[in-house]
Formats: structure tokens, C-alpha cells, sequence
């Protein structure tokens, strides 16, 4: 992709840019002294550390450079042994999880800006995460906000902030829903079967060991995604034959059937209706086990699809991407792996994208349906979060809130954002909300009903 774009802004005759790859090895770009610039991955740099540190660069990108937020990183740590003069880093996600990750990329950028990680927790991380929980007193609202004026301050020194508002003058529109999801019928009791288990039980009161934990949160999700996912879960995880999850065999289908998953049903519904307005889609998914549901239901349908996921060689991953994006081609659906091809890839052939599941990390799940809404789209952009309304996701989803303010606060200094949950209402994620509304929306006090209802009045008296 960057090879192209140096070609697409650029030409060939100003830069000629040198693509490190299995075949255009790095000893070979010294010994050509036309190339003035490498491109290379992350993954081939930890190959060829050694060749690398034998070239005299003076400027150094790091593109997607939130793959550098954890000092434990071997990547992270190669970066920051480079003897380069100057180095710019590039992300659309400087802050993901917490406050110590923007640290690790800020040292990167300015070494000892922000002091050491301690000096940085005591002066800033602590006062401004305490005033992010309900029930903060006024005095650390206070602290809070002088401590975010300062942070702002120093960053402003190094960090160049552009936001999507740039984008939004030269794309076309782009909307995104958040679809809460009623569960089928059998989804609704193997649910509540699985949370009143003893083993569900006795994680909700720190009874188990946090694998146990994980085992229950993942049981969970695959169940939202597909019943037919969680049977092969339970088929192939020998340890968890003999607990409850055998008793539930039983009643698990063998085989994909749409009646059987709810989120199946609305892609159905979206994806037909794609059609008839002759209009190609992104499909999202974590893992393959979905991607191989939603190739099957394609199929089904007599839909022509292609697919991206870690399987795929670098030339099998390009020609997917090319035959997708060519205008003259009935290719209508991208099947894409999240965790494969979230970041740096071109889907502008898309107008309409779905993000069949939910990630922990919420710029996990930002990278990925920002793969249509860029630079060469058309067309009006439609992005579809699909969510089981009352469950764990739903509980996620809350979770990336959250973690969306905190990034929000720092990065654009919005110290009294409204939207924030309590550490309470996120302990609830084994329980299952049996009403038809919408919880997130009702915490979030959203008046769009009241809008609607307004709305409908004025059209009545008119």
C-alpha cells in the first residue's frame, strides 16, 4: 500500500521507494544508491535487525505505530534501540487501553518528555483516571483538569492532531449504526442455562481462577455470534467436556441454521437489501470460525465473496484486495478478519460495512470499519455495529465506551465528557437483561425518542 501511494503522489521518476520482502532483501538496498527511501514491515525489521542498523537513515515513520504501546514488545524495543536522528509516528489510536501506552509511544517520539513511567503515573495518570469514576469529588475534578491542561500543553510540542473533520470535507458522508440484536429462541435459553450453571455462578462471586473466567466470557460471545460456533468450542475443548458445557451438546445444532442465530438473520436482511441497490460490503469478523460461517451463508445465497485472514500469503491478500476493488467485477462481499487486515488496507469499493462481533479493544473494532470511509471513496458510507441486545456484548460494548472517554479526555482535553459507567454497572457481564429496550441506551440518557416523538407532532400539526 505505501508503495503505491509514493507512486500515486509522487511518481516513480522523484523517490523510488525500496519494498523490503522475501525476495528484495536489505543488503540489497545499500547497494543501490537511487533508493533514498525503504518500506519495510514490522515483522521483516525483527528479521533484519542486524542488515538495518548498517544503513545511516535519517528520518524514521512508524506507520499503525500503536503496534508500539507495550515496552514488552520485542518490536517496541528493536524501535527504540535505533540510532535515527528523527522519528514520526503515525496512528489513528495514540491512546487504546490506558494512559501508560501513550507514555511508550511518547518516549518513542521525544525520549524523557514525560519523565519516567513512575513520575508519569504520580503526575498524571492517577489524578485524571480518578476523576473518569462516578462519585469523584469535586477536588479531584479540579486536580483532574489542571493535570489535563498540563499533559495538553507538553503534548502539544510533538503531537500533530488531525481528526476526521479533515476527511469530512473531501468524503462523502458517513453514518454508523450500533444495532442492538433480540436473541433467537434457543440462543436466549442456552444462555440463560450457561450464566445459572454453577460454574458461571461461582465465577461471579471469585469462586474461580481467572482462566475460568476467560473460559465463561468466551463461551458467551460464541454463543452470541452462533450457537453452531459454540458446539465446535465445546467439541474441540477437552478440558471442559466434563463440566457443564457437555450437558448442552444436546441441544447445540450440528449445523448452521439462520432461525438459530439472530445476528445471522440481520445479515441476511442487510445484505439482501444491498443487493437490490447493487452495492458491495465489508463483512467484519474476529475470528475465522465466523469468517467460515459467513463464507457457508454467501454461498447459501449464491453471493461471490472473497476473503482476507491470517492463512493468506502477502500476494494472496493483495489479489483478494484488488479483485474486490476492481470496478468490473461481481465480487459484492469482502470477508475480512479483524485481527488479520484491521489496519492498512484500501476497501473503497465497499459503500456498506458490518462488524459482525465486538472487540475488548475498542481501536480494534475503529481501524476495521475505517477501511471504507477514505481517501478514494464515492460513495455515501454506512457502517452497521451488530450487538445482542442484554448480553455480555452489550457489556462490552459499555466497556469500550469507556475506554473511548479516556482516550477522548487526553487527546482532545474533554475533561466532562457525559458518557461514563461506574465500575458496579460493568460487574454485571454473566448476567442476561430479558427486556426488549436497550440498556446502553438508557444509561446513555439519549433523547432520540423524544426527537422522534417531536418530530412526528410537528408533522401531525403540519
Amino acid at each position: 500500500n505505501w508503495s503505491k501511494e509514493f507512486c500515486k503522489w509522487l511518481g516513480s521518476e522523484r523517490l523510488n521507494p525500496f519494498v523490503v520482502s522475501s525476495t528484495n532483501r536489505v543488503d540489497e538496498f545499500l547497494l543501490r544508491p537511487n533508493n533514498q527511501v525503504m518500506i519495510i514491515s514490522y515483522e521483516m525489521v525483527t528479521r533484519c535487525i542486524d542488515d538495518i542498523r548498517k544503513v545511516a537513515f535519517d528520518l524514521l515513520v512508524c506507520d499503525e505505530a500503536h503496534i508500539l504501546k507495550n515496552t514488552n514488545v520485542k518490536i517496541t524495543s528493536i524501535i527504540s534501540g535505533l540510532q535515527i536522528p528523527k522519528c514520526i509516528l503515525l496512528t489513528g489510536t495514540p491512546i487504546q487501553n490506558n494512559l501508560e501506552e501513550f507514555h511508550t509511544l511518547a518516549d518513542l517520539a521525544c525520549p524523557g518528555v514525560f519523565g519516567t513511567i513512575s513520575a508519569f503515573r504520580r503526575n498524571f495518570i492517577e489524578p485524571i483516571t480518578r476523576a473518569q469514576q462516578p462519585g469523584c469529588t469535586a477536588d479531584e475534578k479540579e486536580l483532574s483538569e489542571t493535570c489535563l491542561q498540563n499533559l495538553t500543553e507538553i503534548m502539544n510540542r510533538f503531537c500533530l492532531r488531525r481528526t476526521s473533520e479533515v476527511n469530512q470535507k473531501h468524503l462523502p458522508p458517513k453514518v454508523e449504526y450500533v444495532v442492538f440484536v433480540q436473541m433467537s429462541s434457543l440462543q436466549r435459553t442456552l444462555y440463560n442455562s450457561l450464566i445459572q450453571s454453577t460454574l458461571y455462578t461461582d465465577c461471579m462471586s471469585n469462586q474461580e481462577s481467572g482462566s475460568k473466567h476467560l473460559l465463561c466470557i468466551g463461551a458467551l460471545k460464541k454463543l452470541c455470534n452462533s450457537p453452531h460456533i459454540l458446539r465446535q468450542f465445546v467439541e474441540n475443548k477437552t478440558d471442559c467436556k466434563n463440566q457443564i458445557f457437555e450437558d448442552l451438546l444436546d441441544h447445540l445444532p450440528e449445523d448452521d441454521d439462520i432461525k438459530d442465530c439472530c445476528k445471522l438473520q440481520v445479515v441476511h436482511s442487510l445484505i439482501s437489501s444491498f443487493r437490490r441497490k447493487k452495492e458491495k460490503v465489508l463483512l467484519v469478523a474476529l475470528s475465522t470460525k465466523v469468517l467460515d460461517i459467513l463464507a457457508k451463508f454467501c454461498d447459501s445465497i449464491e453471493i461471490k465473496y472473497v476473503r482476507l485472514d491470517g492463512k493468506m500469503t502477502a500476494d494472496q491478500r493483495q489479489s483478494s484486495i484488488d479483485r474486490f476493488n476492481d470496478k468490473s467485477s461481481n465480487i459484492m462481499v469482502f470477508l475480512l478478519s479483524s485481527k488479520a487486515g484491521g489496519v492498512g488496507l484500501n476497501l473503497t469499493a465497499a459503500s456498506r460495512l458490518i462488524l459482525y462481533d465486538i472487540d475488548w479493544n475498542p481501536a480494534n473494532d475503529l481501524q476495521a470499519m475505517a477501511r471504507i470511509w477514505r481517501d478514494g471513496q464515492k460513495k455515501k458510507v454506512h457502517i452497521y455495529r451488530l450487538l445482542v441486545n442484554g448480553s455480555i456484548e452489550e457489556k462490552i460494548y459499555q466497556r469500550q465506551i469507556i475506554k473511548n472517554n479516556l482516550s477522548g479526555t487526553i487527546v482532545d482535553s474533554l475533561a466532562n465528557n457525559k458518557v461514563r459507567f461506574s465500575t458496579e454497572q460493568l460487574k454485571d457481564l454473566f448476567k442476561l437483561r430479558e427486556s426488549e429496550s436497550c440498556h446502553t441506551h438508557d444509561l446513555l440518557q439519549c433523547q432520540c425518542f423524544k426527537n422522534i416523538i417531536k418530530s412526528n407532532e410537528y408533522r401531525v400539526e403540519r
